[in-house]
């Protein structure tokens, strides 16, 4: 499938979204019922934040797309972030 997953922080849940190493994943979201700082995103939204990611491609330090923004800007051992666009800003 993927090598990359898609978490969510719990106090900003759907507003930002980071991508990391799916190997990495435990790392951040705690799988045995603990108190976590991340979540798992939802699949429709991981699949098309990943694919967002995917078009962004290696080299690109941003990219948008009609519903994301995506950096590399993302804090250390993460693959970069991704966060909602307005409705305003899709206009543009």
């Amino acid at each position: 499938m993927f090598d990359y997953s898609v978490i969510t922080p719990v106090a900003a849940r759907e507003r930002e979204f980071y991508i990391v190493p799916l190997s990495e994943e435990d790392r951040y979201v705690s799988v045995e019922g603990a108190a976590a700082t991340y979540e798992p995103a939802r699949l429709d939204l991981l699949l098309e934040i990943l694919n967002g990611y995917l078009a962004m491609g290696q080299k690109a330090d941003h990219y948008e797309t009609e519903h994301y923004r995506y950096s590399r800007q993302a804090p250390k051992g993460m693959l970069a972030i991704a966060v909602p666009r307005h409705e305003d800003d899709r206009s543009t």
